[in-house]
């Protein structure tokens, strides 16, 4: 027999933002310290005249999407799996202002807690 600690709650972030409503603060979503995110994707439902957005955290607005076009619609995925080293918003940063658009964030994490398994 063998004992593992897992993670065993994964949660899934569909969130669906209009650009032109986008809070100031950009902030999408708020994830709890040493979470482990491991799919962070964006998907542009609807062009905008923004010209790009950016994907990221408090610090490093890049962190998880460089700077992508707005124009057509598109999906960017982030290559980024990492742990949280504490409580994280993750931001939208527009680069322009939009008047129209829409995206979908998804963010797909495993929450901190763990129980152990017998195998």
């Amino acid at each position: 027999m063998r004992n593992q600690r897992v993670h065993n709650k994964v949660y899934l972030i569909n969130q669906k933002i209009n650009l032109a409503k986008l809070p100031e603060n950009g902030i999408v979503a708020t994830l709890p310290k040493n979470a482990i995110l491991m799919i962070c994707d964006v998907e542009i439902t609807q062009a905008s005249d923004a010209t790009s957005f950016k994907l990221g955290v408090e610090g490093s607005d890049e962190f998880f999407i460089a700077a992508s076009a707005l124009s057509a619609k598109a999906n960017f995925k982030s290559d980024k799996a990492t742990q949280l080293q504490k409580d994280e918003d993750i931001k939208l940063s527009l680069v322009g202002a939009a008047t129209k658009g829409e995206v979908v964030v998804r963010i797909m994490f495993f929450n901190p807690s763990t129980y152990m398994v017998e195998y």
